[in-house]
């Protein structure tokens, strides 16, 4: 036998084991969090919506609408879909063409494969519970009103008259604002700052009240996070790019 010294800790020293997670404490927190967003956009929609509808429909805003009109569609859901592709595409069969160059980008390729792969799947998430809200609220489009009612609804219609909550162009930008965070972490907030401005135009240009929008934005942000979570379990998540070596050898 060894005479070592035995390494051993007297069972008062020992770290106590982990506690298990708690279901209770974790429902609760959830719902606490679901009557906030709740009540987030029901005060926006009885308080907000309609004022700042009526402000931004003064004439000395002409200009600033047809401003936005030029960029707002920069949230349209088929640019990010085909910007995903085009990723992945370009990752796993054009790029492997050129080995030479490849071989010192491996996990550089990886990464942005990967990200193209989230993207395309938080997407496609969080698009499933905008459009199933959107058909069973069918709520009225801020400018088919002269008043700008925030409360007329005609549920379950396929009309796009009545498709106002929530944002489908928030939903998307807040999608990709979510994935560019994993990306660049440290400008984080620069991105979901970005994100906001370019879902406003959707309240300038009189698509969609504020409640809209901001419907749209938590509708992205948390859709993505929900495919990260259940693709991510299967694929792994790309990595922050400033943590991706961009000269690796096979």
């Amino acid at each position: 036998m060894s005479d070592r010294p035995s390494l051993s800790f007297p069972d008062e020293m020992r770290s106590p084991p982990p506690r298990p997670a708690n279901p209770i404490r974790g429902w609760v927190s959830a719902i606490v969090w679901a009557l906030f967003i709740e009540g987030l956009l029901l005060g926006l929609a009885l308080y907000a919506d309609q004022p700042v509808a009526q402000w931004f429909d003064q004439p000395k805003f002409d200009l600033l609408r047809l401003d936005a009109r030029e960029i707002t569609n920069i949230g349209l859901a088929e640019h990010w879909f085909g910007l995903a592709a085009i990723i992945f595409i370009t990752c796993q069969f054009i790029i492997p063409r050129f080995p030479k160059w490849a071989a010192r980008r491996v996990e550089l390729i990886q990464n942005w494969r990967l990200a193209g792969v989230h993207l395309f799947f938080a997407l496609i998430t969080s698009g499933i519970f905008l459009h199933v809200i959107k058909f069973m609220v069918g709520r009225q489009r801020p400018h088919l009103t002269t008043n700008h009612a925030p409360m007329v609804f005609v549920p379950f219609s396929w009309h796009w008259h009545w498709q106002s909550f929530p944002s489908g162009h928030s939903q998307t930008l807040f999608s990709v604002a979510a994935m560019a965070a994993v990306l660049w972490p440290r400008l984080r907030w620069v991105i979901y700052i970005l994100a906001a401005a370019f879902a406003m135009t959707r309240v300038v240009i009189l698509q969609h009240f504020l409640s809209d929008a901001a419907g749209g934005a938590i509708i992205g942000y948390l859709g993505a996070q929900l495919s990260f979570h259940l693709v991510g379990a299967r694929i792994s998540m790309p990595n922050p790019l400033s943590n991706v070596r961009h000269k690796t050898r096979l």
